[in-house]
């Protein structure tokens, strides 16, 4: 599993880093979450059309026509429940059409590069401990330089500057 590091220091003298797999894990989230959505749309969308077209062979041959055969309080009853079947049935086809979605963003997905998790870049000290660099010798004179955390710059004593 690829981990994203980043360093980010909200002080001069701390070097924090941190290791995120949150983005490998929700696209596999993802993709977990559509393929069983799949499975459930495809299962009770089967089940349901098939007990619908059952329901409604029953009702077409003893609730209608010459051929009432069947009370019309068991008529009433078959035309609920045939109407509930529709609406499982439908339900489960939007859950078959919001598996496919997931599991074609899951697949499509790409992975977020490591800038995306990165603060915005610091300006002043290097990404070593500033205090550890005091005695940095300043470029032009060789004076050791002092890192001045107001500014976010480094000072030269004696040329009486920031770098």
């Amino acid at each position: 599993m690829p981990r994203y590091e980043h360093k980010s220091s909200c002080h001069p003298c701390h070097n924090v880093q941190v290791t995120s797999r949150y983005p490998t894990l929700m696209k596999v989230g993802v993709l977990v979450v559509g393929v069983i959505l799949l499975i459930l749309g495809i299962a009770g969308a089967a089940y349901g059309s098939y007990n619908l077209s059952q329901m409604s062979g029953v009702h077409q041959a003893y609730c209608t026509g010459l051929s009432r055969i069947l009370v019309e309080r068991e008529c009433q009853d078959l035309e609920r429940t045939m109407g509930l079947m529709q609406v499982i049935t439908g339900v489960c086809g939007l859950f078959l059409i919001l598996g496919f979605a997931l599991l074609i963003i899951g697949l499509v997905s790409k992975t977020p590069t490591p800038g995306l998790f990165t603060p915005p870049p610091q300006y002043g000290p290097p990404a070593q401990n500033p205090w550890a660099a005091q005695g940095q010798p300043c470029p032009t004179c060789g004076n050791p330089l002092r890192w001045v955390a107001e500014s976010s710059r480094w000072w030269c004593d004696r040329e009486r500057r920031y770098l």
